[in-house]
Order: structure tokens, then C-alpha cells, then sequence
């Protein structure tokens, strides 16, 4: 038996040597060259690609962003913010009160440095870029864009309309004479609060008066008031405004939703309430209050000498 094993042990040993062995061909340098240059090009145009995908994503997602401000209200209102600083310093240099024309020029400086409404939306878009991801206002934008939604929005069109003012004026006269149902009434008013532009008028109005009278103690005092006394001060003056905003929203949706019945307002009613749009307003709410604040406290920031606005805002 040990015999027959060394047998086939010499045979395995003769068997291996007869196989003929590879040898290594000479690879030409520039071969050896091209191969990394070849490989190192694909990763930079891999890189590339990466780069370019993220720009496109961003892109997508800054227009999603301004379609969900858009569709919101947002962005209208708070474009309303320099008309409404405008009038706030034309009501002021009609006042009789004690404040000259050097002490009026030096508050229109620091309201007009601190109200400054693209830089707040810019603001309020970043905001939003870090707060939200894109699947989430993809989703809010459908939400927004369901056709209950979608035809409440066209007739509140209507009140852009130039008819519209007189209109309104011989409805609120016939609304005297025969009030509503209190049910309508309500559905108006629900309407209009789960639309959350009430609100965000109310505080854009608020903020600017805030800015106004900090801007007039700054000059007069060299004082910026904190928004603890700010806020104490505007109390009157915000229940005022949202009263009057809700009131004249109420009225202006019971003309115009005036053939739609109760049973769809409440079906728009529930589209509001489901969209996500409350999460949406409540995030930039409490930014806009914000750089509201932030405008105010910058007012020791204005270059006396040379009359120059909040540099750190431009």
C-alpha cells in the first residue's frame, strides 16, 4: 500500500512539473500611465455628476419653497410690510406732535434700515430651507392644491377686482338691514382663521409699529425699548388689528361665498385643517417676529454722521 502511494506521489510530482509556467509579459510604461488617469477621470467626472445633482436638487427645492410661500399667503403679506412702514411714517409727519424735521429724517432712517421686506423673505426662505425637507412641502403643495382649496382661492380672487370696493360697500349696507344666520357667520369666521393671513397680517402691522416707536425713542432718548415693554404697549393696538382684520374677512366671505353652501365651506374648512399649512405658519411666524426684533435691536448700529442705515441689513 505505501508503495502504491509513493507511486502516485512521484507520478502527482512529474504530472505538476510537465504544466508550463506563466511568465510575466513586459507591460508597456504608458499603459501603466493611462490606466489611473483613466480611472481618476471617471472619479471626477462621478464627482461631478454628485455636484451637479445637488445644485439641481437645490434649485427644486428653492422653487418649492417659493410655490409653498406663494400658495400660503406668505409672501404676500409680508411684502405688505414697506407699504405698511410707508404709511406709518406719512401718518406720523401729519401728526402735530413734538418731533422735528431732523428727528422725523433720522426715524425714517432707522424704519426704513429695519423694515426691510426682501430681506425678510430671504430670511423666512432659508428658514424654511432648514426647517422643512422637499418631500414635506412637496406634500403641503399637493395639500394646498386640492380643487375645494383650489376654487376657494379663485373666488377670494374676486376681492383684487377694481368693482370689488363698491360692491362690498352695498352688501355690508344690506347686511344691516338683514343679518346673516349666525351658523354662516361662524363658517366665515373659521374660514378665515384656519387660513392663518389674519394672523400674519396682524403681526406684520404689530412689528412695524413696534419699529416705528422703538425708531422714535431712539432718537429722541437713545433708548431701544425691550420687546418685554414693546409688547405691553401694543396690546390695545393688536386686539384693534385683529379684530378689524377678522371682522372685515368675515364680511368680504359672506359676499363672496354667498352661493357656495355650508356643507362645501366645511369640506374647504377641512382641507385648510389637514394641508399642514398650521405647521407651516407657526414655523415662520415665530421668524418673522424675529427679524422683526432683530431690526429693532440694531438700531445703535446706525451711523449717526452720515445718516447710513443698519449696515449689518443690507
Amino acid at each position: 500500500m505505501r508503495g502504491i502511494l509513493h507511486f502516485f506521489k512521484l507520478n502527482l510530482f512529474a504530472a505538476l512539473a510537465a504544466v508550463p509556467v506563466a511568465i510575466p509579459v513586459a507591460i508597456p510604461l504608458a499603459i501603466i500611465m493611462v490606466v489611473p488617469l483613466v480611472f481618476a477621470e471617471q472619479a471626477v467626472f462621478a464627482e461631478q455628476g454628485v455636484f451637479s445633482e445637488q445644485i439641481e436638487r437645490s434649485d427644486q427645492k428653492k422653487t418649492l419653497i417659493k410655490e409653498v410661500l406663494t400658495e400660503s399667503g406668505l409672501m404676500a403679506i409680508v411684502e405688505t410690510a414697506a407699504y405698511i412702514r410707508d404709511e406709518e411714517m406719512s401718518r406720523l409727519a401729519a401728526t402735530k406732535g413734538p418731533i422735528t424735521e431732523s428727528e422725523l429724517a433720522a426715524v425714517r432712517i432707522r424704519l426704513m434700515g429695519s423694515v426691510r421686506e426682501k430681506y425678510i423673505l430671504n430670511q423666512i426662505r432659508q428658514h424654511l430651507d432648514q426647517e422643512f425637507l422637499a418631500l414635506d412641502l412637496q406634500k403641503l403643495l399637493r395639500k394646498l392644491r386640492v380643487p375645494a382649496i383650489e376654487k376657494a382661492k379663485l373666488i377670494k380672487g374676486r376681492i383684487s377686482e377694481a368693482h370689488f370696493a363698491e360692491e362690498i360697500r352695498d352688501y355690508h349696507l344690506r347686511l344691516i338691514e338683514h343679518p346673516p344666520r349666525e351658523s354662516r357667520v361662524q363658517l366665515m369666521s373659521e374660514l378665515a382663521k384656519v387660513e392663518r393671513i389674519n394672523g400674519l397680517n396682524t403681526i406684520v402691522k404689530v412689528e412695524v409699529r413696534k419699529s416705528l416707536l422703538t425708531a422714535i425713542t431712539h432718537v429722541k432718548d437713545n433708548v431701544i425699548p425691550t420687546e418685554q415693554e414693546l409688547d405691553r404697549q401694543m396690546t390695545s393696538f393688536r386686539k384693534r388689528v385683529a379684530d378689524k382684520s377678522n371682522n372685515q374677512s368675515v364680511e368680504h366671505y359672506l359676499y363672496l361665498f354667498r352661493a357656495v353652501p355650508s356643507s362645501e365651506l366645511k369640506n374647504i374648512i377641512n382641507d385648510y385643517k389637514r394641508s399642514g399649512l398650521q405647521r407651516l405658519v407657526d414655523s415662520c411666524e415665530k421668524r418673522l417676529k424675529k427679524e422683526f426684533s432683530v431690526g429693532r435691536q440694531q438700531f445703535d448700529q446706525v451711523n449717526q454722521i452720515g445718516g447710513a442705515a443698519l449696515a449689518k441689513r443690507k
